[in-house]
């Protein structure tokens, strides 16, 4: 992931890594719908974990559902958080979906007019 963004510190890119593998853990475990191939997913974790070594001091915002992550799965990401942050991420997986769905709904109708 690039963060175009030169004023993001530490902690935020922690926290948008950790937040984009948790919506992708969640679409591919939960929803059946992944969007990300495994290579992407593999790349990002490895890039978090990468930046979680170098700066063991920060923190990102679900750092206590990353505890013991190493990358190998995402499978039971989604139980270590609390409820409100399960109801904010699943939200976040939720509209992805209809997104898609949406975007291919409009393409496939693109493609009946004549």
């Amino acid at each position: 992931m690039k963060f175009n963004n030169p004023y993001f510190t530490i902690s935020e890119k922690l926290s948008l890594l950790q937040r984009w593998i948790l919506v992708h853990s969640i679409l591919y475990y939960k929803y059946n719908f992944p969007i990300a191939t495994d290579h992407r997913y593999d790349t990002t974790c490895r890039q978090y974990i990468t930046l979680r070594d170098k700066h063991p001091l920060e923190e990102g915002r679900y750092d206590y559902a990353f505890e013991d992550f190493d990358g190998s799965t995402g499978f039971d990401l989604e139980a270590r958080l609390t409820k409100p942050h399960q109801m904010l991420i699943d939200f976040d997986a939720a509209f992805i979906i209809n997104m898609k769905k949406t975007e291919f709904l409009f393409k496939d109708s693109d493609r009946m007019v004549t």
